[in-house]
């Protein structure tokens, strides 16, 4: 990218590697991300299975209370958020 600058400093060259490096470190976090929300996801599950396995043996004639489902489900989601790609705005994609 050094030698595309120096060579011409306004190379059209230049701007296609930076577009082409965006969109592979993208791919990158893309997969890192499903790979994150796949192992969030196994966790829940365990989770919530642990929440009602606890409610049977505290008290076996009640199911896991529904807030408490709710409230993990909330947590989860807050974990999640990070990951989700967000609308970049165009006067931030004009600084680099």
């Amino acid at each position: 990218m050094e030698l595309g600058r120096g060579a011409h400093p306004a190379s059209y060259m230049v701007e296609e590697i930076w577009h082409e490096l965006s969109k592979a470190k993208y791919i990158e976090w893309e997969g890192l991300s499903r790979e994150r929300a796949s192992q969030l996801q196994k966790l829940k599950v365990v989770c919530k299975e642990a929440l009602r396995n606890y409610n049977i043996l505290s008290n076996p004639a009640a199911d896991a209370p529904e807030e408490q489902l709710n409230e993990l489900d909330e947590v989860f989601k807050k974990a999640t958020k990070t990951d989700t790609p967000a609308e970049v705005l165009n006067f931030l994609m004009h600084i680099c």
